[in-house]
Order: C-alpha cells, then sequence, then structure tokens
C-alpha cells in the first residue's frame, strides 16, 4: 500500500476542521451566512493558539531562569490552544456585525463543534502514539508495533525494548479524551437546545466544563514525557483548572448580574411623542389599562392621552373598589354622569 500523501494525525486534524464547519453549517440558518463566515475564517487560528500557547508556557520558565539555557524552540502543539484561539477569533468576529450576533449565542451555536474538533484530533493522536498512557494490563490496552513511528519514542521512554515486537500495554488516553470530546459536544448540543431557560453562553460554558472536568482525569494515565508540569499538576490539568474555574466565576458573575429591564409596551395608539407640553411622556401598560377599564370610575389622565372607558363591574361583597392609579391617585365610584377625564372634558 503506498504512504499516504499526508500523515494519519494532520488528516484526522483536517477532517475534524471539516466536520465541525459542516455540523455548524447544518445547525444554522442560511440567512446566517455572517454567522457561518466568521466560524470559516476563525478555523485558521485554531493552529495559531496551539503553536502560540505551547510555546508562551515553554518561554515564561525560560524567562525565570534569567535566559539561561537553550531557548524554546517554535513547534509544539497544544489543544487548548487550538479551542482558545478558534473561541476567541469566533467570538470577535460574531460581535464584529455591528452587534448583530452576540459573542455569547455565537459561542453557543459553535459548542458542540468544538467537542468534536477535539474528538477527531485526539483520534489523530492515537494513530501516531503521542500523548500515550501509561502501561496497563486491561483489555483494551494498546501495544505498538516495531514499525510505528512512535517505538523509537516508547523504546527511549522504557516502554518497548529495541528487540521487542510490540511495546507494553498503555493506555489509550488518546480515545479516552475523544470519548470526553464527544461527551463535550453532547452537552453543549442538549445546553443549547434548552437555551430559552438559561442565558447566553450557557452551552459554550457548559461544553468547556465538562472538556476541563474529563481532560484533567484523563491526564492522570497519561505516561509521555511531553506532558510537562506545572507544579504538582501537568499542564493539561493546570490549564483545565483555570478553565474550570474561569467558567464558574463567568457563570455566577451572571447570575447577579441584574437583569436588563425590558421596554416598557405603550397602549393604544397613542405614541411616546405625542405629548406638546415638555414634560416626560406617560407609558400606560396594557395590564395597568385594563385593571382601570375594570373600575367603575373614570381614570384621570393628561392631555393628549385617550380616555378609557369606564366599564361598570358589580363586587359580590358591595365594598368599594377604590385602587391607586399611577400617579397615586385613587380611583373610586364617582357621581352619576359621563365617565370623562377632566382635562378632556369639553
Amino acid at each position: 500500500m503506498p504512504p499516504l500523501p499526508v500523515s494519519p494525525w494532520a488528516a484526522l486534524q483536517l477532517s475534524g476542521l471539516f466536520a465541525a464547519s459542516a455540523l455548524l453549517v447544518v445547525r444554522t440558518r442560511r440567512r446566517d451566512r455572517e454567522f457561518r463566515l466568521t466560524f470559516l475564517c476563525a478555523l485558521p487560528f485554531t493552529a495559531v493558539g496551539a503553536l502560540g500557547l505551547d510555546y508562551g508556557l515553554r518561554l515564561v520558565p525560560f524567562v525565570l531562569r534569567g535566559f539561561a539555557g537553550a531557548p524554546p524552540r517554535v513547534g509544539g502543539i497544544m489543544a487548548y490552544g487550538a479551542l482558545l484561539g478558534l473561541a476567541l477569533a469566533h467570538a470577535a468576529g460574531a460581535r464584529a456585525f455591528r452587534g448583530r450576533y452576540a459573542a455569547g449565542r455565537a459561542l453557543d451555536r459553535a459548542a458542540p463543534s468544538f467537542g468534536l474538533l477535539v474528538a477527531f484530533g485526539r483520534v489523530g493522536c492515537f494513530l501516531t502514539g503521542c500523548e500515550h498512557g501509561r502501561p496497563t494490563s486491561l483489555p483494551w490496552a494498546v501495544r505498538y508495533p516495531a514499525d510505528h513511528v512512535s517505538f523509537p519514542e516508547l523504546v527511549q521512554e522504557g516502554y518497548a525494548r529495541a528487540g521487542d515486537a510490540f511495546s507494553v500495554g498503555l493506555h489509550p488516553t488518546q480515545l479516552y479524551e475523544a470519548g470526553v470530546g464527544l461527551l463535550a459536544a453532547a452537552v453543549g448540543f442538549y445546553v443549547d437546545v434548552r437555551r430559552k431557560r438559561r442565558g447566553d453562553g450557557t452551552a459554550f460554558a457548559a461544553t468547556a466544563l465538562t472538556y476541563a472536568c474529563g481532560r484533567f482525569l484523563v491526564e492522570l494515565l497519561r505516561g509521555d514525557a511531553l506532558r510537562g508540569h506545572a507544579g504538582p499538576f501537568t499542564l493539561g490539568q493546570a490549564m483545565s483548572l483555570v478553565l474550570a474555574f474561569g467558567t464558574l466565576a463567568w457563570l455566577l458573575r451572571e447570575r447577579r448580574r441584574p437583569k436588563k429591564a425590558r421596554p416598557r409596551e405603550i397602549s393604544g395608539p397613542t405614541a411616546a411623542t405625542d405629548r406638546d407640553d415638555g414634560q416626560a411622556p406617560l407609558v400606560v401598560h396594557p395590564l395597568r389599562a385594563l385593571l382601570a377599564a375594570g373600575a367603575p370610575g373614570a381614570l384621570a389622565l393628561p392631555a393628549g392621552v385617550a380616555a378609557l372607558p369606564a366599564v361598570p363591574a358589580a363586587r359580590q361583597d358591595g365594598a368599594s373598589d377604590a385602587r391607586p392609579d399611577a400617579r397615586g391617585a385613587a380611583l373610586s365610584d364617582p357621581p352619576s354622569g359621563p365617565h370623562v377625564a377632566p382635562e378632556l372634558a369639553g
């Protein structure tokens, strides 16, 4: 069989980008062309984020050492960097359309695509043998053959010997994380469908929390030498903690933020600009108008506002039907006669 023009890892990464884009297109409508365009234009930032975050994390220790030793090389990638670059670019692009698409809503619609991108990417890592797990005797342990591209690395790490036909059994942590990505996509899709009961950005937050928790646990089973460490945690665990606590802090902030008051409705044909007396326009809510119309009294309104006809309503208990209106005046049983507002009486 002739070798593929691209490596299995690159083929799966490209397939993940295509699948994530196709899922977003399926879940949006044709009139949301700008929304789709923002996601497609943000795809190259997955590479920028993956390379940039890895280099930045390796550059920090080099700077703290006083620039001693060999400087870090560009070429390593991080999954968190790819997701961060895609999310930031997509949110910024959505807000660029003059506020037509809110950043939180844009991330909600793309949340399942992020999980799908993780799943495809980790399957590519499994085929390449990178980011493998620790030795295990479980039935689903994976053993890489001697002709595999990752076998020399496994020999250096002590998971195989030069003359062996296969390596020792290892945890398929790449497939574990691929399952976490699919679970995160399912959670994001479910929350986004039921978004009416929640605010914008909730589906993306649920996806991020699911992936962060799953990634933290998967990191416990990794055995490769490239995972890096940040104190007692691996780099993946440290990034998972930052993502989880950051998402929780954002959710608490959104819950405590007072909801924006919806604009009050104007009843009848009278508009807010009908007043010519220099005073603030009066806005009458339909419910207040109905209550006032049900009272046997007259509703005194300023000039320019149509009077509401009084509809007599019988009271079973015979009590007075007095209630304050919007200005604090009492609506009581008037004397007999036409029920006309004083300002409009002719």
